[in-house]
């Protein structure tokens, strides 16, 4: 019963208090983009959605490899009704006035380039269908009513950009997007339809192009470098031709995202046109702990967006996410609170925003394990004061 009161009192707390929509501010960069990654919805991503009933039976050798590999060992007559099932649970209307209510003014919702309807294609056939409505309700209805901007995210593309499980590699671990030009048309045909659909929608904040693609450059493996620039510039020349004016967000190689990787810096400096870093320290920092983390790797964080001077920067993803080697520390919640208040310092600098990965992580394990910003701020671990202004609270487990 408290659960309930509470959901009604976030829910009502959440209805907008002018006519004027956030996503009007946001677009014309009055206000930064201050939110959270709705992941696990629309893709899948097995580790994160365990309690989905979409993974019984299905073998952790098969989940981990996505969507792909998981509707090729099901088949549609049983995936097709867990995955409704699991769409119409994972993320509603309640959890966007919860959002709101806690004061994030946008949310990144990755999606799967079969969010685009084509009976007449195979490779579409393979999928869940009946996506494409839940994208409708969340910027139609839901994020109208509380007042918050939805990013669309190309998280998935056809033969995948990076060969991980989020992006429903067909082989995983292999990225041949950029291996077939029809993958790069078909993906080109996704963003325009994507812009089309929701360009009068007054919820509608923009479009992220393509997430986190991988590749090697000097060994000519994974997203061919040119062919990605090429992809970005025709989007966004199409996409303008027809007058929408909605954001449109590049993001480099994973390898690249710093202040003087490649071309970026100067890359299509164009109206609302942001640029895309992921900035984690779960990866990279093995063996530091959690005090290595706070003082060196949020500060290195803060200063390449500090030093970055190509288009407004989007940090679309960040968490409090961490190596082992930071686990017991992560226990202790003065040092939680430490992390938190520096990563957010560092991420505040971002011009276009930032977006947390992600609203829910059912890991099975606490909080999370930094990943599930609903469970750091329904503990209290994590405290949204105003819009975007985030502090850490302390919470008794007397």
């Amino acid at each position: 019963m408290l659960f309930l009161v509470l959901v009604a009192t976030i829910m009502l707390a959440a209805l907008p208090t002018s006519s004027a929509h956030v996503q009007g501010a946001i677009r014309s960069g009055a206000v930064p983009a201050h939110g959270v990654n709705l992941g696990s919805w629309l893709v899948l991503e097995s580790w994160m959605s365990k309690q989905s009933p979409v993974w019984v039976g299905v073998p952790d050798a098969v989940a981990v490899g996505g969507e792909h590999q998981t509707m090729a060992f099901l088949g549609h007559d049983k995936a097709d009704g867990r995955f409704k099932i699991h769409r119409d649970t994972f993320i509603t209307a309640a959890d966007i006035a919860e959002i709101a209510a806690f004061g994030m003014n946008v949310v990144r919702v990755p999606v799967g380039w079969w969010i685009m309807p084509d009976s007449t294609n195979d490779d579409w056939k393979h999928y869940a269908p009946g996506g494409l409505a839940y994208l409708d309700t969340l910027i139609k209805d839901w994020a109208v009513r509380y007042n918050v901007a939805v990013m669309v995210d190309i998280h998935a593309a056809p033969g995948s950009q990076n060969g991980r499980d989020h992006s429903a590699a067909p082989t995983l671990n292999v990225a041949n997007w950029s291996r077939d030009d029809g993958n790069i048309a078909r993906t080109l045909k996704v963003a325009e339809f994507l812009a089309a659909r929701y360009k009068g929608d007054e919820a509608f904040l923009g479009l992220s192009l393509l997430n986190e693609p991988e590749g090697n450059p000097a060994a000519n493996t994974g997203v061919d470098t040119a062919k990605l620039h090429a992809y970005y510039t025709t989007a966004v020349s199409r996409i303008r031709q027809t007058g929408n004016d909605c954001v449109l967000v590049v993001a480099p190689l994973l390898t690249e995202q710093s202040p003087t990787a490649s071309v970026w810096p100067t890359f299509l400096r164009q109206k609302n046109v942001w640029h895309d870093w992921h900035k984690y320290l779960k990866w990279g920092h093995e063996g530091q702990p959690l005090t290595q983390l706070i003082s060196q790797g949020t500060e290195n964080i803060g200063r390449d967006i500090s030093q970055w001077t190509g288009n407004p920067l989007f940090i679309g993803e960040w968490s409090l996410g961490h190596p082992d080697s930071a686990k017991v520390e992560f226990q202790d919640q003065a040092q939680v609170k430490l992390y938190a208040v520096a990563y957010l310092d560092a991420v505040n600098k971002a011009k276009g925003g930032w977006a947390f990965w992600s609203w829910r992580a059912d890991t099975g394990l606490p909080l999370g394990e930094g990943w599930s910003m609903r469970e750091l701020l329904r503990g209290g671990h994590l405290k949204l004061q105003q819009k975007g202004e985030c502090t850490v609270s302390m919470k008794s487990h007397d």
